[in-house]
């Protein structure tokens, strides 16, 4: 998947920890034992992913709450999304759980 869609789901995946380190989050695929640190803004995106939203509802709360144009929002959280899906961190799909 290289593209989301805006009725996908995005949701964190099993199989993965998260802790907050001084306002920042640190994330450990079980598994592959691979850690990720995430600073302010992707603490904030990993933090309203919390519960499982879609891509359309995520983007207009963040694009809101930063102010910036939608099409900038969604194509740079999309890159950043991608990235933790590829790592094991969350699922994207196109049907609600």
């Amino acid at each position: 998947m290289t593209e989301i869609s805006s009725g996908d789901v995005i949701r964190r995946a099993p199989g993965q920890i998260d802790t907050n380190i001084e306002g920042e989050i640190v994330a450990m695929h079980i598994e592959s034992g691979r850690i990720f640190g995430m600073a302010e803004t992707a603490s904030h995106i990993w933090s309203r992913i919390d519960a499982p939203i879609s891509f359309g509802d995520l983007i207009e709360i963040l694009a809101d709450e930063y102010t910036i144009d939608r099409d900038t929002c969604r194509s740079d959280v999309a890159a950043f999304l991608i990235q933790l899906r590829e790592h094991g961190l969350i699922e994207i799909s196109n049907e609600v759980r």
